[in-house]
């Protein structure tokens, strides 16, 4: 695969994503096109079928890496129950499935973010006492320096 990727054109690179995202579209729109027929013909297996497939390409639970053909299936599945919910019967198992992963993966998202502000503060915090440290640090050297520099009255008196 690097082979292929140091003969091609960057040009080339950027139009095969292009069709790789068409493409995913057109897929979409046909399973969704698929599941509406299905559930109006009341064939609830091919119903359930395509809708059970379209939850497993999302990936959702997998614990892989989501790439944005997935995220686009499980946005798919979200339509779904939103426009088509009456059409459903049992398959919005998988709907409901497929927004409780998304609804963890936002906590888990949170959890993180408020793990890294807090890292950010502490490193804030730190940085603001060695500044305060070498502040006070400076001011004790310059006491010393003036001290040693100006002449003791044993000194003067001698």
């Amino acid at each position: 695969m690097g082979a292929l990727l140091s003969i091609a054109s960057d040009n080339e690179i950027e139009s095969a994503a292009e069709n790789a995202a068409e493409a995913t579209e057109v897929c979409l729109d046909g399973f969704s096109l698929a599941i509406r027929i299905a559930a109006l013909c009341g064939n609830d297996t091919a119903r359930c079928a395509y809708v059970h497939a379209l939850s497993n390409f999302s990936l959702l639970g997998s614990g892989r890496l989501l790439e944005h053909r997935h995220i686009r299936c499980v946005q798919a599945l979200l339509e779904l129950g939103l426009y088509d919910g009456e059409l459903l019967g049992s398959s919005w198992e998988y709907i409901f499935k497929s927004l409780s992963e998304v609804s963890r993966l936002n906590q888990v998202y949170e959890e993180g973010a408020k793990y890294a502000r807090a890292e950010l503060a502490a490193k804030g915090r730190e940085k603001k006492r060695r500044e305060a440290d070498a502040t006070r640090a400076a001011e004790v050297l310059e006491l010393s320096i003036i001290n040693i520099s100006k002449p003791t009255r044993q000194a003067e008196n001698s």
